[in-house]
C-alpha cells in the first residue's frame, strides 16, 4: 500500500507542476511581445513568476532571447 501511496503522490506533483507550467505560458504569452518559448525560458532561468516579477531590466535581459526589444 505504501508503494501505491508514494506513486499517487508523484503523480499528483508531476500534474500539478505540469499545469504551472501551463497556466505560466498562458499567462505570461498575454504580453504581446513574449512568445511560448521566451516564456519556458523565463520560467525556468527565474523559477517563479515571483522572482520573474522582482528581477531588474539587466536580469530579465541575461535570458537568451529577451536580450533585445522584439517588435
Amino acid at each position: 500500500m505504501e508503494g501505491k501511496s508514494a506513486k499517487n503522490l508523484m503523480d499528483v506533483q508531476k500534474y500539478q507542476s505540469f499545469d504551472y507550467l501551463t497556466k505560466f505560458i498562458d499567462i505570461i504569452t498575454q504580453v504581446k511581445s513574449v512568445n511560448k518559448t521566451d516564456a519556458q525560458t523565463l520560467l525556468y532561468g527565474f523559477g517563479s513568476l515571483e522572482s520573474i516579477l522582482n528581477s531588474s531590466n539587466e536580469q530579465l535581459c541575461v535570458c537568451p532571447s529577451l536580450d533585445q526589444l522584439k517588435d
